[in-house]
């Protein structure tokens, strides 16, 4: 027991250096996306350096996708490390992305249990995206699953039945209420004409 509890100790103090150490930068990759232009400046040679470095070219790359407006996680985190996963999920947090829709972090596995910050289960993100569909939702939320279903689609090495699903959502978002389920299994083309169903008497009322 005391291992258990010496390593998730060093796991968090590990996490906590790498936020003080990145601090600066999440905050300025924060103010420049939302239009801090001295922020941009000083970030533009910063990156150049960080993409000639081959540990540090990754990040690089997902820093200028997040200044370029990209917000989903599924693009942004392909292939990173831990570290480069924990610096994006603290910019995205900042920056409006549901904590939800971010994976759980190196030592944080369980600090969130009794808040929801755990990681979204299929059934939660397919109730993200019915209330996201709904007139009045909020803007924000819509764009999410937008993007989140769009890389879902697109995502290689995916099921393919995983592809057809955030097909098929994404097009319920952009408004389509009788998308095509050929490409589904039975039970998950199941659980999206529950959803459809769930959607249609809200746009009828719209």
């Amino acid at each position: 027991m005391n291992n258990e509890l010496n390593e998730q100790e060093q796991v968090l103090a590990a996490v906590a250096q790498v936020r003080e150490q990145w601090g600066g930068v999440i905050s300025a990759v924060v103010a420049a996306s939302a239009g801090n232009a001295d922020a941009a400046r000083q970030l533009d040679p910063f990156l150049d350096d960080m993409a000639r470095q081959k540990e540090w070219g990754g990040l690089a790359a997902a820093l200028r996708q997040i200044l370029a407006g990209e917000r989903n996680p599924l693009k942004l985190f392909q292939d990173l490390e831990d570290v480069d996963v924990l610096i994006l999920s603290d910019i995205l947090r900042a920056l409006g992305v549901d904590p939800r829709l971010l994976p759980a972090l190196p030592g944080e596995e369980g600090a969130d249990d009794d808040d929801g910050g755990d990681m979204l289960s299929l059934e939660e993100f397919l109730q993200m995206v019915v209330e996201a569909c709904q007139p009045g939702a909020p803007a924000e939320l819509k764009a999410q699953m937008l993007q989140a279903t769009q890389g879902m689609a697109f995502q290689a090495g995916a099921p393919p039945e995983l592809n057809a699903l955030g097909s098929v959502l994404n097009r319920m978002l952009t408004g389509e209420r009788n998308p095509d389920l050929a490409a589904l299994p039975p039970q998950l083309a199941e659980v999206v004409r529950a959803m459809l169903k769930e959607i249609k008497p809200s746009i009828l009322l719209a």
